[in-house]
């Protein structure tokens, strides 16, 4: 079975079980607690480690997530856990989150600037895009920061990318140039 089809498999029985007994909310908060300590080298690390007992690493998930997620998402992780499943927690949790944005009808877009972006301005590239794509209505950003790009910003979404950055204009000059003397 390939990783997709599992963590599909997986990540649709805790959202189906969720969302029929009212707890949609309360488990996407705990899926992201979770993928964020999957961001931890560490903590991705001993989720892999087939070193451990599965015993051992109920144990110490407990005393990670002990106040930080709801008993639903702990009696599922000792499932994953159980099962042997656990080193594709990261494809669970992704496929989850996917499917609730689905549900949710939310569309991500990947924001990259040179420089961290206030508050402020978030909403008003959200207030921006809103108005553009009327399709557009329950956004949220995924924010990136590459100071290579001098300037402006680079704005991906779905299969389409909009590149309004200072190294973008400066590069296109260039090819202008360069392309005029050949």
């Amino acid at each position: 079975m390939s990783e997709i089809t599992l963590a599909k498999r997986y990540s649709k029985a805790l959202f189906d079980y969720a969302k029929e007994t009212g707890k949609l909310d309360e488990v996407i908060e705990d899926i992201k607690v979770i993928r964020e300590a999957l961001k931890n080298r560490g903590f991705l690390l001993f989720v892999r480690s087939p070193i451990l007992s599965a015993l051992r690493k109920r144990e110490i998930l407990d005393k990670i997530f002990d106040t930080k997620v709801s008993d639903l998402s702990k009696k599922y992780l000792h499932l994953i856990v159980g099962k042997g499943r656990e080193k594709f927690l990261p494809e669970i949790t992704q496929a989850f989150i996917d499917e609730y944005k689905a549900l949710q009808k939310i569309e991500t877009f990947t924001l990259t600037t040179a420089k961290t972006l206030t508050r402020e301005t978030l909403k008003e590239f959200e207030r921006h895009i809103i108005a553009t794509l009327p399709s557009a209505s329950n956004i949220e950003f995924e924010t990136k920061v590459n100071p290579d790009l001098i300037g402006g910003f680079v704005l991906e979404y779905g299969d389409k990318l909009y590149d309004s950055s200072v190294r973008h204009k400066l590069n296109t000059i260039k090819k202008t140039f360069t392309g005029s003397k050949a």
